[in-house]
Protein backbone atom coordinates (compact mmCIF):
# COMPACT_ATOMS: atom_id res chain seq x y z
CA UNK A 1 0.00 0.00 0.00
CA UNK A 2 1.28 3.37 -0.77
CA UNK A 3 1.29 6.98 -2.93
CA UNK A 4 3.14 7.72 -5.76
CA UNK A 5 2.99 11.20 -7.06
CA UNK A 6 4.24 11.97 -10.53
CA UNK A 7 4.69 15.36 -11.76
CA UNK A 8 4.20 15.12 -15.36
CA UNK A 9 8.14 15.94 -15.95
CA UNK A 10 9.84 12.86 -15.60
CA UNK A 11 9.97 12.97 -11.46
CA UNK A 12 8.17 10.48 -9.21
CA UNK A 13 8.63 10.93 -5.42
CA UNK A 14 6.08 8.81 -3.14
CA UNK A 15 5.98 6.09 0.35
CA UNK A 16 5.01 3.12 0.68
CA UNK A 17 4.04 -0.07 3.26
CA UNK A 18 5.33 -3.33 2.56
CA UNK A 19 3.82 -6.58 4.64
CA UNK A 20 7.21 -8.70 3.99
CA UNK A 21 8.00 -11.76 6.17
CA UNK A 22 5.30 -11.11 8.49
CA UNK A 23 6.41 -7.61 9.39
CA UNK A 24 5.61 -4.40 8.10
CA UNK A 25 8.67 -2.19 6.21
CA UNK A 26 7.61 1.50 6.08
CA UNK A 27 9.52 2.28 3.23
CA UNK A 28 9.65 6.57 3.00
CA UNK A 29 11.00 9.10 0.25
CA UNK A 30 10.96 6.81 -2.96
CA UNK A 31 11.95 8.70 -5.70
CA UNK A 32 12.18 8.27 -9.09
CA UNK A 33 12.43 8.93 -13.10
CA UNK A 34 9.77 7.74 -15.44
CA UNK A 35 8.81 8.17 -19.15
CA UNK A 36 5.85 6.87 -20.84
CA UNK A 37 5.30 6.90 -24.37
CA UNK A 38 2.67 7.83 -27.43
CA UNK A 39 1.31 4.46 -26.89
CA UNK A 40 0.81 4.86 -22.86
CA UNK A 41 3.37 2.57 -22.23
CA UNK A 42 6.42 3.65 -20.17
CA UNK A 43 9.23 2.66 -17.86
CA UNK A 44 10.10 3.92 -14.17
CA UNK A 45 13.03 3.43 -12.24
CA UNK A 46 12.65 4.31 -8.60
CA UNK A 47 15.18 4.41 -5.30
CA UNK A 48 14.02 3.00 -1.87
CA UNK A 49 16.24 3.75 1.23
CA UNK A 50 14.92 0.57 3.87
CA UNK A 51 15.61 -2.11 6.00
CA UNK A 52 17.37 -1.75 9.37
CA UNK A 53 20.23 -0.89 8.85
CA UNK A 54 18.58 1.08 6.43
CA UNK A 55 20.05 -0.35 2.62
CA UNK A 56 19.78 1.79 -0.36
CA UNK A 57 18.06 -0.34 -3.46
CA UNK A 58 16.55 0.50 -7.21
CA UNK A 59 13.80 -0.96 -9.08
CA UNK A 60 13.11 -1.40 -12.52
CA UNK A 61 9.27 -0.55 -13.23
CA UNK A 62 7.14 -1.54 -16.66
CA UNK A 63 3.95 0.24 -16.86
CA UNK A 64 0.94 1.04 -19.03
CA UNK A 65 -1.35 3.90 -18.76
CA UNK A 66 -4.52 3.07 -18.87
CA UNK A 67 -8.78 3.77 -18.41
CA UNK A 68 -7.84 7.28 -19.75
CA UNK A 69 -5.32 7.94 -17.28
CA UNK A 70 -7.61 6.82 -14.38
CA UNK A 71 -4.84 3.68 -13.58
CA UNK A 72 -1.59 2.06 -14.19
CA UNK A 73 -0.80 -1.68 -14.56
CA UNK A 74 2.89 -2.35 -13.61
CA UNK A 75 5.48 -4.86 -12.96
CA UNK A 76 8.08 -4.17 -10.30
CA UNK A 77 11.58 -5.68 -10.51
CA UNK A 78 13.67 -7.06 -7.28
CA UNK A 79 16.14 -5.06 -5.98
CA UNK A 80 19.27 -3.83 -7.81
CA UNK A 81 22.49 -2.34 -6.39
CA UNK A 82 22.47 0.53 -8.78
CA UNK A 83 20.09 2.39 -11.18
CA UNK A 84 22.03 0.09 -14.28
CA UNK A 85 22.12 -2.81 -12.38
CA UNK A 86 20.98 -6.66 -13.12
CA UNK A 87 17.96 -7.34 -10.36
CA UNK A 88 17.92 -10.99 -9.43
CA UNK A 89 16.15 -13.48 -11.05
CA UNK A 90 12.11 -14.52 -10.28
CA UNK A 91 11.70 -11.19 -7.76
CA UNK A 92 8.51 -9.57 -9.57
CA UNK A 93 5.85 -7.76 -8.11
CA UNK A 94 2.50 -6.64 -10.12
CA UNK A 95 0.18 -4.47 -9.30
CA UNK A 96 -2.18 -1.85 -10.21
CA UNK A 97 -2.36 2.26 -9.66
CA UNK A 98 -4.64 4.37 -9.39
CA UNK A 99 -5.69 7.82 -9.77
CA UNK A 100 -7.24 9.97 -6.69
Amino acid sequence: MGMFVFDGQGKETGSVILLAGGALDHIGDVTGEYKVDGTCDGTLVIHTVHHNPPVSHYHDVDMVVVDGGKEVLFQLGGPKDTPSGSPPPGEVFNGVLKRL
